[in-house]
């Protein structure tokens, strides 16, 4: 009797056992949800990040001009900041030119004050926009043209797909409306160009002929081109 009660116990025990070491169904199901959860939710806290990091890197430019008056000649572009006439080098490693193209295989020098119009095109791999722009020699000897200062800089983005952003004081840009640019501006110097057929104004400000503002607006897109030009 006694060994028939020994065996049932330790039947017993060893079924116990078993049952001990084995996960239920439901048990199993919980965990697996409970770690896709925690994968999806991971995940979403990745994709969260990235948008407001993009969000970040898309407004950094902006509000980075704080100058109100046009005539400061300040303008964001890029993402940097930027005062005419400033010197090629901030810019040159992104935007370059090649002299060859204007008929100069051996460089060009500028004397003391030489002015070259806004003729030049500089171009950027990450965009098909260009910029014109204008060179002077601002020292006092002969500098190479890419040792000089640019003193007119525009931007037409009319025919573009890509192009950097701008933000001219007052915090106009592209697309700002013709009425922005009035609130911001003033009315223009000059009597406003109207292109009926093209749906658009061509503005000119200026200040004793020696700082010049020109702007196109559409007015399906607002501003697609501005120029800025500063005469010594």
């Amino acid at each position: 009797m006694k060994k028939i009660i020994s065996l049932l116990l330790s039947a017993t025990l060893l079924i116990s056992l078993v049952g001990c070491g084995k996960e239920s169904p439901d048990t199993n199901t919980k965990n697996n949800t409970n770690t896709t959860e925690a994968k999806a939710e991971g995940k979403a806290k990745d994709v969260s990040e990235e948008a407001k990091e993009t969000d970040t890197n898309k407004k950094a430019s902006v509000g980075m001009n704080s100058a109100t008056d046009w005539k400061k000649m300040t303008l964001a572009f890029d993402g940097a900041l930027y005062t005419i006439p400033f010197d090629y080098s901030k810019i040159e490693k992104e935007w370059t030119f090649n002299l060859a193209d204007y008929g100069h295989d051996d460089g060009y020098v500028m004397n003391k004050g030489d002015k070259v119009s806004s003729t030049i095109d500089l171009k950027s791999t990450k965009y098909d926009a260009k910029i014109d722009a204008g060179f002077e020699n601002t020292t006092d000897g002969a500098k190479d043209i890419k040792e000089c200062q640019i003193w007119s800089m525009g931007m037409d983005i009319t025919y573009a797909d890509s192009y950097p952003e701008i933000e001219l004081p007052a915090g106009i840009t592209w697309g700002s409306t013709k009425d922005d640019i009035v609130a911001a501006y003033g009315e223009p110097d000059e009597e406003p160009y109207r292109a009926e057929d093209l749906g658009y104004w061509a503005y000119t400000y200026y200040q004793d002929y020696t700082h010049k503002l020109e702007l196109t607006i559409y007015d399906d897109r607002g501003l697609v081109n501005f120029s800025y030009q500063i005469y010594n």
